[in-house]
């Protein structure tokens, strides 16, 4: 009788707890709660932001000057122009709260009241699907950032999160959209707490790690396979290869440095010249200047997800790709720096991977006898780029395991991060010393 009472307590006891967690939960559950929405509601708008990305430009820059060939060049400088321009517009009239690259999510934020305001997610959408669709250059991942964070904020609010801690569910939300986009939810965590939280003992870590993982997975079931590399496979013999890879990282560090200048640079004088010109003067002109660039070197249009693949997987090398990361750069900035919507992110792998890509050829010729792969290069190099324009070497470790998915290739990585870090503290230190 004694263990009949007992189990039938234990039965009770389990039922008020059950019934609890979803009827009166806590805190901490609705967090979880929370986190996990967001992340799945992360997957789905990555999913159609993706998507309208991809028919945009299927139907400007691609088919339209394939079916008349004189808009070959034109459509390369009018496309950018009038994509880069529509989204201003509607950011500038709908919804000034969505400016910005996604990553700096929670710098928008009023201080009396850190809420996001949910027009910030159809608005963002659809002038980064402009922007990026008809060529601008910049990353799919920045809007779907912000998107998760406004769902975040929206969610938070109904399950009546505290203030104090919404900030942090936004940050979930746009750790979502970061895994969401990139099919790695482990490298999305690494970067919020790294980046934009700046903490990795968040209370509140749970509910990133949900919402990265729910939009990683929401994102992967509705466009399949994600990932950049399939099947990528490295091993190195000798301490001497990592020195090689160690001099990558020495080579790649200036790129972020130089990346992250640019577009700052380039947003700056844009907000000094709207004293003296319209503002809408700067997107355009920026559009056409990006077209321009992209008659030489089309592969800075758009996302540019395709040279990535075919730099990881060993396709890409030779003195082009170096010029196409320092093109990229610049297209990047005149994109994101005279107002035109997307993320910085993307940019920063694409340089990387191209730099990484034209190293590649030199030092593999240099150090035939180690017999390196040549798409380990480009991982190595998008590593180093994003250890140095976001001082993020944890990120930049991460997202080189998860988009190979191949271990081996981690200590390499490990030594050029490592070596970019360096770099670029040592650059700080001294632009501190002399501004």
């Amino acid at each position: 009788m004694d263990f009949l009472k007992s189990v039938g307590n234990s039965v009770e006891e389990f039922s008020r707890s059950f019934f609890s967690f979803f009827l009166r939960p806590s805190l901490s559950e609705r967090l979880l709660i929370t986190g996990a929405l967001v992340g799945t509601a992360a997957g789905f708008t990555s999913y159609v932001f993706i998507r309208s990305i991809h028919l945009l430009s299927h139907w400007t820059i691609e088919r339209l000057p394939q079916r008349l060939s004189f808009w070959h060049d034109v459509g390369y400088l009018f496309f950018p122009a009038l994509g880069a321009f529509l989204g201003y517009i509607l950011i500038r009239f709908l919804c000034p709260e969505a400016r910005g690259h996604g990553t700096n999510v929670l710098n928008v934020l009023p201080e009396k009241s850190p809420w996001l305001a949910a027009r910030v997610a159809s608005v963002k959408l659809i002038a980064s699907a402009l922007t990026i669709g008809l060529g601008g250059s910049a990353g799919q991942e920045g809007p779907v950032i912000q998107i998760g964070g406004a769902t975040a904020s929206f969610l938070g609010k109904y399950l009546r999160v505290p203030d104090e801690d919404i900030r942090v569910l936004i940050a979930a939300g746009a750790a979502a959209g970061l895994g969401a986009s990139f099919g790695a939810p482990l490298a999305a965590v690494f970067f919020i707490m790294e980046v934009t939280l700046k903490d990795f003992a968040s209370s509140l870590f749970s509910s990133i790690v949900i919402a990265s993982v729910s939009g990683a997975v929401t994102s992967r079931l509705l466009m399949g396979d994600v990932d950049f590399v399939v099947g990528f496979s490295y091993t190195w013999s000798k301490p001497s290869d990592l020195l090689v890879y160690a001099l990558v990282g020495l080579l790649c560090a200036p790129l972020g440095i130089l990346y992250k200048m640019a577009v700052e640079k380039m947003e700056k004088h844009c907000e000094e010249g709207q004293s003296s010109l319209s503002p809408y003067f700067f997107p355009i002109l920026g559009g056409i200047l990006v077209g321009e660039i992209a008659l030489f070197y089309p592969e800075v249009l758009g996302t540019g997800k395709q040279v990535v693949d075919a730099a990881f997987m060993g396709g890409l090398s030779g003195f082009r790709m170096g010029v196409v990361a320092f093109a990229k750069i610049a297209a990047t900035a005149l994109t994101l720096g005279t107002g035109g919507s997307g993320g910085a992110f993307m940019p920063a792998i694409f340089i990387g991977a191209a730099a990484g890509a034209s190293l590649s050829g030199v030092l593999s010729h240099l150090f035939a006898k180690a017999a390196l792969a040549r798409g380990s290069f480009a991982i190595t190099g998008m590593a180093s780029v994003i250890t140095s324009s976001y001082r993020a070497p944890m990120t930049g470790i991460i997202m080189a395991l998860e988009m190979s998915r191949d271990y081996g290739i981690v200590m390499p990585v490990m030594a050029a991060c490592a070596v970019s870090f360096v770099a670029v503290s040592a650059v700080e230190r001294g632009y501190a010393a002399n501004p």
